[in-house]
């Protein structure tokens, strides 16, 4: 049976050659294992470990553009607003 080298390693230390290991996934791959509530958990201990690191992250330019666009909307009286529920419901819903 053929099996790709970029699957399957050898320990560098091996006292054995003939054992073979499977790499250690990445950080993606790990999370893809979690459920919901454990990634959720995972993303509030980040979201915690960058706020004690202390740095602000730079917002990207497009996030300043778009809020004076919706500012515009909103003195023009063209904005449209949602209920934060159906607002909800319509997000959901692009998900499923």
């Amino acid at each position: 049976m053929y099996v790709s080298m970029q699957i399957l390693q050898r320990p560098l230390l091996a006292r054995d050659p003939t054992v073979w290991y499977y790499p250690p996934m990445t950080m993606l791959e790990q999370l893809k294992t979690l459920s919901r509530p454990e990634a959720l958990a995972a993303m509030e201990t980040l979201w915690t470990h960058l706020l004690e690191i202390g740095e602000e992250p730079a917002s990207p330019e497009w996030h300043g553009d778009e809020l004076a666009r919706r500012e515009q909307l909103v003195e023009k009286g063209e904005a449209k607003f949602a209920d934060w529920d159906e607002a909800k419901k319509r997000l959901f819903g692009r998900t499923q």
